[in-house]
């Protein structure tokens, strides 16, 4: 009775693999990354005022060394709440 459970459970298991294996691979999303000058471009906002909303917590970004960068979901997101608050 144990070897046909265990018999069973690596049937199973071979079929998950073989099922995972079939599945194709996402593809990475690329994510665009924006400097302080874009940003400011896109936003059409000052650098001070973009430090304010970085400083307040209002708009997303990485910090990598001494360079800012800004995804495009940082950006949509920062648009689409203060669209929401109009």
């Amino acid at each position: 009775m144990i070897l046909q459970g265990q018999q069973r459970l690596e049937q199973r298991l071979d079929a998950m693999e073989a099922s995972l294996c079939a599945t194709p691979k996402r593809k990475k999303k690329e994510t665009q990354a924006y400097t302080v000058e874009d940003v400011i471009e896109i936003l059409k906002v000052s650098r001070r005022t973009l430090y304010q909303l970085r400083k307040a917590g209002k708009i997303g970004f990485v910090k990598e060394g001494k360079t800012i960068w800004f995804s495009q979901h940082h950006i949509d997101n920062f648009l689409q709440i203060r669209d929401t608050k109009g």
